[in-house]
């Protein structure tokens, strides 16, 4: 397990394509993150990588995802959660800790975790 909450800062939280419905077990959704670094405000989030293919959320803490909770009640970001893609990479779960690590915008895709 690791921590991707480097320096990066919240700037910017967009809402996904569908907030009415939020999203059920098992489906996808998207979240767009914009950082900046004079913010101070962390990404926050510990992440399994041990299946090798997706970050696998195991605790959400202050910071970028917890403020993205806070604002969209319907499409929490939740322990078990798997974020599958960021910024149109997929399918390695270093990559995509390298991606959280240094880019500023984030397009996520996060399947949520099965009941």
């Amino acid at each position: 397990m690791i921590s991707v909450n480097s320096e990066e800062v919240v700037k910017d939280i967009s809402v996904p394509a569908n907030p009415a419905g939020g999203a059920r077990p098992g489906e996808e959704f998207y979240v767009k993150i914009v950082k900046d670094q004079q913010n101070g405000t962390r990404l926050g989030i510990d992440v399994d990588l041990t299946d090798g293919v997706a970050l696998v959320v195991d605790q959400v803490n202050p910071g970028l995802i917890q403020e993205w909770n806070e604002a969209n009640p319907l499409y929490l970001i939740s322990k078990f959660d798997r974020i599958i893609a960021i910024n149109g990479s997929r399918g390695n779960a270093n990559d995509l800790t390298e991606v959280c690590k240094t880019q500023d915008t984030l397009a996520m895709t996060i399947v949520k975790a099965r009941a």
